[in-house]
């Protein structure tokens, strides 16, 4: 059956949230076994068999059909509950998930559901009942009768429906959980096959409704601008009123339309939240997971980005810091487990905090585990901050033995490029005994963003305003030269190094003394961890909010530029990474610390 490909897409959009709830049914089911959650699950399936025949992709539906049947026998107690149930229901969450992605590229796309269906049969065979009552001796006589009888007949139906639909399931073998390759089908032409399909974004129709009202508002001053320019009346109150509004209205233009790709973290949540239950119940460790601040909106692009490190961070939480609920007990602490996942939001900015309540990050160790890897020097003298930074190192990993979820030595210094690319931070809290958490502060959008315009020499460049802890003036302040250290000044009792930021940028050579007020010499004050450093420009031009644009090629292996922009004259401008150039600094200068 040929599918038409605007209808195609609006069912795998419908399938996509589908898919989604049945996973959120899944997972609160699992902690909760609330009937209710059987009932959301079975709607999701119902319907998603439902719309799926709708659009001509039969052997789709009866996949469904099947988990639907499963799903309807947990509901009515027919099948046994066990964590497999619920494993094998999950499993049939990804297996259509992944269904779901190859049709957006293939409309033909048909997948072997042998091993799945298999595996459900399995499932049924298994484990203790989900019911209010326990039944009666004859009535567990007369179920497992039944479940035999089942079983037989199940594998009857689905010779049947091998000689019906060879692509849909293939003919068992005498092992249950054996699986048979599919026949080869004839090749389809190129000419067959569909396009990719445009990816869409769900947009509320309030957001919409406001972006258009904001268009309109915004014709009418240009069509006043127009006449005036027409007539000569630029210079009249009138029309310059309408010059003003129509910038406030182009201002808040570009605010709603860059909301249309901010998203809740619900959904990243959900996954994390699945990837939790996972390893904890492969580990056989019991918790609980505390989630705060689902609302919170976080752009999509910076969301698809972290939700790697995201897992990963969790799976190494409840791998390396949860401890067995023996273990806990022990240390007088509860057998069940905490991960809590935290979101909050500012002006500029969402914080992310990942938390568990386990045996948390002992410094020294750490330090130890460092120098054994020859990862830092053995004399390094590093404050607590800088152990807990160390797990961000290459190839650093405290694992005792190597397994399919961690000690291969890779990993969280992938967490901490992910961030930095992003231009967000990451930060590490952590008491021995008592757990840690990773707070991880990440742009709300990668295109637009308050920056500080600065000078050197002739050029100007744009500096992040999120990334600037404060701006001195460093004649203000009693500075001194150390040598081979460079020169230091004193601020709130910290010591300071000051370096020219022309020095760093490839193509400046600005001192911090030349093209600005000879009285002034600003600085622009930069954190990492706990070091700061202050960088000189010629002069502090002003503050404008700017939209980020990529680099070319060869401009983005130049250390310490993030992207370009355009001011407000219409020229162009490099936009200035100071952490990376932080790191930089106290890296390669300050190689006591890290070899």
């Amino acid at each position: 059956m040929d599918i038409d490909l605007e209808i195609l897409q609006c069912f795998l959009d419908e399938a996509a949230d589908s898919v989604s709830e049945w996973e959120r049914a899944c997972l609160e089911f699992e902690s909760s076994k609330n009937a209710s959650c059987l009932d959301a699950l079975f709607r999701s399936a119902h319907n998603l068999k439902g719309t799926s025949r709708g659009v001509g992709l039969e052997e789709f539906a009866s996949v469904v059909h099947e988990v639907e049947d499963f799903i309807q026998g947990l509901r009515r107690g027919e099948v046994p509950f066990t964590p497999e149930a619920v494993g094998f229901l999950l499993e049939a969450q990804v297996f259509l998930s992944e269904w779901i992605d190859e049709l957006k590229r293939d409309r033909f796309h048909v997948a072997n559901a042998m091993s799945l269906l298999s595996m459900g049969q399995e499932v049924k065979r298994g484990g203790c009942k989900l019911v209010c009552e326990e039944p009666h001796a004859e009535e567990q006589e007369c179920n497992s009768v039944e479940l035999d009888l089942d079983a037989l007949f199940e594998q009857e139906r689905l010779l049947y429906e091998q000689r019906q639909s060879p692509a849909l399931v293939q003919t068992p073998k005498v092992e249950p959980k054996a699986e048979v390759s599919p026949e080869p089908s004839a090749p389809r032409s190129d000419e067959a096959r569909a396009p990719k399909a445009d990816e869409t974004v769900r947009v509320s129709a309030e957001k919409l409704d406001e972006l258009i009202q904001l268009v309109g508002e915004l014709s009418i001053h240009q069509s006043v601008v127009l006449q005036a320019k027409k007539t000569g009346t630029l210079g009249t109150p009138h029309a310059q009123k309408a010059v003003v509004f129509g910038s406030k209205i182009t201002k808040e233009l570009q605010g709603k339309a860059l909301s249309l790709r901010m998203q809740p973290l619900h959904t990243l949540f959900q996954r994390l939240e699945r990837t939790i239950r996972d390893v904890a119940r492969r580990q056989g460790k019991q918790l609980q997971i505390n989630m705060e601040g689902v609302e919170v909106e976080l752009d999509r692009t910076v969301m698809e980005k972290m939700t790697e490190p995201l897992i990963h961070i969790v799976r190494n939480a409840v791998d390396h810091g949860i401890e067995g609920s023996d273990e806990r007990t022990a240390s007088n602490k509860d057998g069940v487990a905490t991960v809590s996942l935290i979101a909050t939001q500012d002006a500029a900015s969402v914080t992310l905090q990942i938390s568990d309540d386990g045996k948390g990050l002992d410094p020294e160790r750490l330090r130890k585990k460092a120098i054994d890897k020859k990862l830092i020097s053995p004399n390094a003298v590093l404050s607590q901050e800088e152990c807990f930074n160390l797990i961000f190192l290459p190839g650093f990993s405290t694992a005792e033995a190597v397994t399919d979820i961690s000690g291969r030595g890779v990993g969280m210094d992938v967490v901490m490029k992910a961030v930095q690319t992003l231009r967000g931070s990451i930060r590490v809290e952590s008491v021995l005994g008592k757990g840690t958490s990773f707070l991880i502060s990440l742009p709300m959008s990668l295109s637009v963003m308050d920056a500080m315009v600065v000078k050197i020499e002739q050029s100007r460049y744009v500096v992040p305003m999120h990334e600037l802890s404060e701006i001195i003036d460093v004649n203000s302040h009693s500075v001194e030269s150390s040598g081979s250290k460079g020169r230091m000044l004193s601020l709130r009792g910290a010591v300071v190094p000051v370096e020219a930021l022309g020095t760093f940028i490839k193509g400046a050579k600005g001192t911090g003394k030349k093209g600005g007020n000879k009285e002034r010499a600003p600085a622009l004050i930069v954190k990492d961890s706990e070091q700061m450093i202050a960088f000189e420009v010629d002069s502090i031009i002003g503050q404008q909010q700017v939209v980020v644009r990529p680099l070319s090629e060869k401009l983005s292996k130049v250390p310490g530029l993030a992207g370009c922009t355009i001011l407000a004259d219409g020229e162009p401008s490099m936009i200035v990474d100071l952490p990376r150039l932080a790191r930089l600094y106290f890296k390669e200068y300050r190689k006591e610390i890290i070899q």
